[in-house]
């Protein structure tokens, strides 16, 4: 006998429907479609003792890669974060060790740290004069965030404050020496020295830190700092706005903008009437400036 009152989606008869969700629906269809994709897929029940295998349908398929995706969006984030958290971190670690040579230095060469050579060069020629360090190890004075982290180059380093011919540094804790031989490198060169023992504040004096090239894809052993325009190297905010440096007390720090500006101008003494505009690499092609602000320090 023929059965009238059919549903013609399903087969069921209209007094037994009941309502479908969109999930069901989606499924079912997914269903009929594979039934009629693969009709000539003969459906038996497994025989006793075996396994019978599910295969996904299309809908459950890319419910599953949907569930992924954001999986994943949510936790990249935080991958990155953490990521930055682990190279910082390195970047203090390697500003530690840096302040350790300069304050052998200090200890056996009358107080004075070693700032720059030449035209920017960094002061680890000046460790590997001494035999504090070698060549090959000058991914000390690197940070690891740079794709010039252990190159070799005479001007990728840490920035330093003391550079010859040119001021970054008040000019009363800074000593030049002209023409000293670097019989390694076979050049000669003018040095500058930092004059630490003249330094009222050590906690609040940085030396080294995280510097950028204008195009912020370098970091540079020169960094030019007080009332400079223009593209140049500075000091950067490399780690997630912040700079890290080291001070002469020994501890390093990671600094925002504000705090950069502050501790720069500690290195004059507050005479209420004298200041400066410091300058920060903070991007590609872009500086900040503080604009005109009085020294502070002692």
């Amino acid at each position: 006998m023929k059965m009238k009152n059919r549903c013609p989606l399903f087969g069921c008869r209209r007094a037994e429907s009941r309502s479908f969700t969109l999930i069901e629906l989606l499924v079912k269809r997914s269903h009929l479609c594979c039934d009629r994709t693969f009709d000539k897929v003969e459906r038996r029940a497994p025989a006793h003792g075996q396994v019978k295998l599910y295969s996904f349908t299309l809908i459950e398929l890319l419910v599953v890669i949907a569930i992924i995706a954001i999986l994943a969006a949510m936790l990249l984030p935080a991958l990155q974060q953490a990521r930055e958290r682990g190279r910082s971190s390195h970047c203090l670690n390697a500003l530690k060790e840096y302040m350790r040579f300069n304050m052998t230095y200090m200890d056996e060469y009358k107080g004075y740290i070693p700032g720059a050579v030449g035209d920017g060069r960094g002061s680890y020629l000046i460790f590997e004069e001494i035999k504090y360090t070698t060549k090959s190890q000058r991914h000390f004075f690197n940070c690891v965030s740079t794709d010039d982290y252990k190159a070799q180059n005479d001007y990728y380093a840490y920035a330093a404050k003391a550079l010859p011919n040119s001021n970054n540094v008040n000019v009363a804790l800074k000593k030049e020496v002209k023409g000293q031989r670097f019989a390694l490198r076979g050049i000669n060169a003018d040095m500058a020295l930092l004059i630490a023992k003249k330094v009222k504040e050590p906690s609040k004096f940085f030396d080294n830190g995280d510097s950028r090239s204008s195009d912020f894809k370098k970091q540079m052993a020169s960094a030019y700092t007080f009332a400079v325009t223009g593209n140049y190297s500075r000091y950067a905010l490399v780690h997630s706005g912040k700079v890290n440096v080291n001070f002469l007390d020994g501890h390093v720090a990671a600094l925002d903008r504000e705090q950069f500006y502050t501790s720069m101008l500690n290195d004059w003494p507050y005479d209420r009437n004298n200041g400066s505009n410091i300058s920060i690499n903070i991007a590609p092609g872009v500086y900040a400036a503080s604009g005109w602000r009085l020294y502070r320090g002692k």
